[in-house]
């Protein structure tokens, strides 16, 4: 299959064989020889490698009358089989991949060799996590981070901004004020004080945006709640109200409905970015994540040199920020609130009452603070949950208040089914707010 492939890609670039067309550059970009596995299919392309650097045609009339004799054969068999431009990006994108797998491939056996052989179960340990660390490096990801003014001419003109998709949040509240949805590619970052529902809307929100997500894949890093509390909350947010308040059949209904969004869920109380960014681009290897969680970034350790705690902080943010954009999802961040506003009149948080707040609030495009009144206040406002986009990089800052009815965040259309409107007072001040 491979030697087929190769043959049929350099087919193309012979036939294409001008070295100043945008096809032929943005392929020649992409290529190296290790690419290529078979000899004959290696040299020929170094020869047209050699030909595109000093900017000379490599037509097939040209390879025939300058070609080494060595490759002459092969190029006389090539040039009889079908080619075409269409696929070729699909046929680089192959042989990337190709050399990518053999390179892990590689990595693994030695990893498993050394650490089989080690003695110690801390340095077995710590050669897996290195060997890991390793691999995540290998550029696993398909990156391409280089796009020429044709390339994006042609993206704009086809209506194939990829970079720019909205990815609704199902959650129809969030996607009226906020322009139909999430952007791709972005950091959330959620903010409120303990006891305030951050994790709750965290697993709600993720669940569905993950939902609507092409890759329907959620990993959730935990690191102050177990697997079970996670999986509660995801329970609650397919029933809306606590599993325990409804009977077995809707129970075992909301079980069902959980794997139509793979959920994982990594408990590590003591998580550093290293490891979050290798977990996340492992992981992606077998499955591509839709959204990534991580409750929450005050707990996450970071081993670089930086001296200030801030500063520290703002680096996580940001990798976290690039990892959204490294993997093609959408990456919520929680955090605490650790500044008094007990005597503002509008105490839902602003970015500069969170713990690590310069760093969050440069690194995400969406920045959510969230407040519950009847925690602080007595209040009429009972089961008020009140989010607040305080940062929006993509267009206005905005408000939306749920009905937080047990641990839940009803919406107006959804929460009447749920239980009697007379009971919902954060359903009624919704509805006044409007």
């Amino acid at each position: 299959m491979s030697l087929e492939i190769e043959s049929r890609l350099l087919a193309t670039l012979i036939f294409l064989g001008d070295p100043k067309d945008i096809k032929i550059q943005d392929a020649m970009l992409q290529l190296t020889e290790d690419l290529f596995k078979n000899h004959e299919s290696r040299l020929l392309f170094l020869f047209i490698e050699k030909q595109f650097h000093e900017k000379e045609p490599f037509d097939a009339f040209r390879i025939s009358s300058t070609c080494p004799e060595e490759i002459f054969k092969y190029f006389q068999e090539i040039r009889e089989m079908a080619w075409s431009a269409n696929t070729l990006q699909v046929d680089i994108k192959f042989l990337i991949d190709s050399f990518k797998a053999t390179l892990i491939k590689s990595k693994l056996d030695i990893m498993i060799k050394s650490f089989n052989k080690e003695g110690l179960p801390s340095a077995a340990c710590n050669i897996a996590t290195d060997g890991c660390l390793e691999i995540s490096k290998l550029g696993v990801i398909n990156e391409n981070h280089v796009f020429t003014n044709e390339m994006c001419a042609e993206n704009y003109l086809s209506g194939n901004k990829v970079n720019n998709r909205i990815i609704p949040s199902g959650i129809e509240t969030l996607d009226k004020v906020n322009g139909g949805g999430f952007k791709e590619n972005c950091l959330i970052t959620i903010a409120g004080r303990s006891g305030m529902g951050k994790t709750g809307f965290g697993v709600h929100l993720a669940h569905n945006i993950a939902s609507n997500h092409h890759s329907k894949h959620v990993l959730f890093f935990s690191l102050e709640m177990s697997a079970d509390e996670i999986y509660e909350k995801r329970l609650a947010t397919i029933l809306g109200r606590q599993p325990e308040d409804t009977d077995k059949e809707s129970r075992d209904l909301a079980v069902a409905k959980t794997f139509e969004v793979p959920f994982t869920v990594i408990t590590k109380p003591i998580a550093s970015i290293d490891y979050i960014e290798t977990t996340a681009k492992i992981t992606s290897i077998r499955t591509p994540i839709s959204v990534i969680v991580v409750d929450y970034i005050g707990l996450v350790q970071n081993t670089s040199k930086l001296e200030s705690h801030v500063l520290k902080q703002a680096d996580i943010a940001l990798r976290l920020a690039a990892l959204a954009a490294e993997l093609n999802c959408i990456v919520i961040a929680l955090t605490q609130v650790n500044r008094d506003y007990s005597n503002r009149e509008d105490k839902v948080p602003i970015t500069s009452d969170a713990a690590d707040s310069s760093g969050t609030e440069r690194s995400s495009s969406y920045w959510l603070g969230i407040y519950r009144p009847e925690v602080d206040d007595e209040t009429d406002r009972k089961n008020d949950f009140i989010v607040k986009c305080r940062k929006n990089r993509f267009g206005n800052t905005w408000s939306a208040t749920f009905a937080f009815n047990n641990a839940t965040f009803g919406e107006v259309d959804q929460v009447v089914t749920f239980m009697p409107i007379k009971k919902m007072k954060g359903y009624a001040n919704y509805t006044k707010g409007k």
